[in-house]
């Protein structure tokens, strides 16, 4: 996985840069090896941190969220559970995909039909 993080007109300090790596740990272990590369750009707007998630997983899917907040870490954090969601829904497609290919054939059961008639 490559983790690129970006400011525009912030310092981007090493806490900050611990704190995102932790927070986007959590994308890390929830897609595995579906991960591609994640951005994070780190603005101020006013009195509020915006923090731009993007998260680039196989298939060509794209996942964003946008904290905006008070501080850095709620900032991340909220940004972070808006992918977090995406991520489920996907991860959550992906294996229903394999559930239907993998089980067993399943035919008419003929004890079940001759126990309906009557």
């Amino acid at each position: 996985m490559r983790l690129q993080v970006k400011a525009k007109h912030v310092d981007i300090t090493p806490e900050i840069e611990k704190l995102a790596e932790a927070r986007v740990a959590k994308i890390e272990r929830l897609l595995n090896d579906s991960l591609v590369s994640v951005q994070i750009v780190l603005s101020t707007e006013k009195n509020r941190f915006v923090t731009e998630l993007t998260v680039h997983a196989k298939g060509d899917h794209i996942l964003h969220g946008i904290g905006s907040t008070g501080s850095w870490s709620t900032s991340l954090s909220s940004a972070v559970q808006k992918v977090m969601q995406q991520a489920e829904k996907v991860k959550g497609k992906w294996e229903a995909r394999k559930r239907g290919s993998k089980g067993p054939r399943t035919g008419a059961n003929p004890r079940v039909a001759r126990t309906s008639r009557r």
